[in-house]
């Protein structure tokens, strides 16, 4: 669910809408990665963050998006990977809330920019 290369690549338009149906679908793996509820697991919790990262970072590549903003997008995935790195699948999601808090806060925050910036429904459609 990456978009901005294959055929919507030449059309800013076509990607834009692209990115924000991608973003839509993926909204409850995000949610999930940003507000895992009290039983998630890590493996879960990774899971859920590795199918989601790619779209979330290429949303940062797309016209309209502010440098910042991509910038943002960027650094905290980087972190939440960083911090679920060698945590065992089968822990529970608790043990990296703290470490994941605030790059968790900033990727929300950075989301919100991008899906303004590529005038997003509130729903994830363009």
């Amino acid at each position: 669910m990456t978009f901005g290369l294959g055929g919507c690549a030449g059309d800013p338009g076509a990607a834009r809408r692209e990115a924000c149906r991608d973003l839509g679908h993926l909204a409850p793996t995000i949610r999930l990665v940003l507000a895992p509820p009290p039983a998630t697991t890590v493996g879960e919790l990774r899971d859920a963050f590795e199918k989601a990262a790619p779209t979330i970072r290429s949303a940062g590549s797309l016209p309209g998006v502010p440098h910042e903003v991509a910038l943002a997008l960027e650094e905290a995935t980087d972190e939440i990977a960083d911090g679920l790195d060698g945590i065992g699948d089968d822990e529970s999601a608790d043990r990296v809330a703290d470490r994941l808090a605030e790059p968790r806060r900033r990727l929300a925050a950075a989301l919100a920019e991008a899906r303004s910036a590529l005038a997003c429904a509130a729903g994830g459609s363009g």
